[in-house]
């Protein structure tokens, strides 16, 4: 019976393997009863893929699975000769994926854990002509952090669901794709109803996503989480990205972004962030990225947020720096995450300082890693600084 036509909400079920799989299709209630599940999820390791045929028969006595959330680790914990572990790979991925189509699911995460197994082998056949797969038509999200995808066996099927399905959110986070994996994907990829896109990737090129940008004029929010290579002159068409209204990157894609003071219309968010990989605190690009913010001729306000650090790396307590010379009045709302940089919230450096000076003309400011009871030097350099300030939020 489907539950959902009676009001009650699809259940969810996490897939305990291997030791659920013995009578995953014999006694399981939902697929005994053929219900809807909203979310199907497990995870699968490397010596376990041999109990992927008992997920797929379990999918296909499905009529419909909303969500379905694999999590692999591919690495073989044990020697093994490359090209049987790759054939084996390859065997047991592609089943499964052909076992998708039948799910008519809206919702797809494909990942894998460090991501640390991405098999080369320039002499093997069987990587390199792509598996017979039926291509998904029905997703509205997807999100890929498993590398091995890029890979002929398992390319077309990716860029043929995603051509195919009424996509809405794309989400890569793969770290061991090359230039030419990734311009292979992104080239071919028409993706009409895209409005939300995060990209990372380590060798991820510039030139590569300003051409799938332009395709796709929709867009309403983009995400990179690494410095494209190739940046070497800034984006100077006004007609790119129309409807863009949100936007985070690290401090030097932005200086490439928004170096021309024209461009992205509709930007009323921006958070700059770390690179997520190669990771760098070098403060000369925030006050660049700081600096082209003030150079915007365009009126719209934004909200500026800036994220001081990631899990184990905070910013430094002192770094070379040098005057802005800005005051920007386009900023509106300023939001200071400092929660992976607690330090600062009782040192204020010159650099931090500095750029809170630019930014004094901001009526909203939010500080992110600061409980409501505690009164620190930041909240009150915030306080003193901001002449125009209406209201500060402390957020834990």
């Amino acid at each position: 019976m489907n539950n959902s036509v009676h009001g009650v909400p699809p259940p969810s079920i996490y897939l305990d393997l291997p030791e659920q799989v013995v009578s995953l299709n014999v006694t399981h209630r939902h697929a005994r009863n053929h219900a809807v599940l909203d979310t199907l999820s497990f995870k699968i390791t490397s010596s376990e893929l041999v109990h992927l045929p008992q997920v797929e028969q379990f999918l296909r006595a499905l009529p419909l699975v909303r969500s379905v959330e694999p999590y692999f680790e591919l690495k073989p914990r044990e020697p093994l000769s490359s090209e049987k572990h790759k054939e084996r790979t390859v065997y047991y991925i592609s089943n499964f994926l052909r076992a998708l189509s039948y799910t008519s699911c809206e919702s797809l995460l494909l990942r894998e854990r460090a991501q640390c197994y991405f098999p080369r082998c320039p002499g093997a056949t069987n990587f390199q002509d792509p598996v017979d797969l039926r291509p998904l038509t029905t997703l509205k999200f997807l999100f890929v952090s498993m590398s091995l995808l890029f890979l002929p066996p398992f390319r077309d099927w990716m860029i043929q669901s995603m051509n195919g399905s009424p996509l809405t959110t794309v989400v890569f986070m793969c770290l061991l794709p090359e230039r030419k994996d990734w311009s292979q994907v992104l080239r071919r990829l028409e993706l009409p109803h895209l409005s939300q896109l995060v990209l990372g990737g380590t060798k991820l090129h510039f030139g590569t996503i300003r051409e799938f940008l332009s395709r796709h004029p929709n867009l309403e929010s983009l995400t990179l989480l690494e410095n494209p290579k190739g940046m070497k002159c800034v984006l100077r068409d006004p007609t790119l990205l129309p409807r863009l209204g949100m936007l985070k990157c690290p401090p030097v894609t932005l200086y490439y972004f928004l170096g021309d003071p024209m461009v992205l219309p509709c930007l009323e968010e921006i958070t700059l962030d770390l690179p997520a990989w190669t990771i760098r605190t070098h403060v000369r690009d925030w006050n660049e990225a700081i600096r082209v913010i003030s150079r915007r001729k365009i009126n719209l306000r934004l909200h500026l947020t800036l994220i001081l650090g990631l899990e184990g790396h905070p910013f430094p307590p002192t770094a070379p720096t040098e005057v802005l010379g800005v005051v920007t009045d386009k900023v509106d709302c300023v939001t200071l995450d400092v929660r992976h940089s607690p330090a600062l919230l009782n040192y204020v450096p010159t650099y931090l300082k500095l750029w809170l000076t630019a930014l004094r003309n901001a009526p909203y400011v939010t500080i992110k890693g600061q409980h409501s009871g505690y009164n620190s030097e930041l909240r009150m350099y915030i306080y003193n600084a901001f002449s125009q300030i209406r209201r500060l939020d402390l957020l834990p």
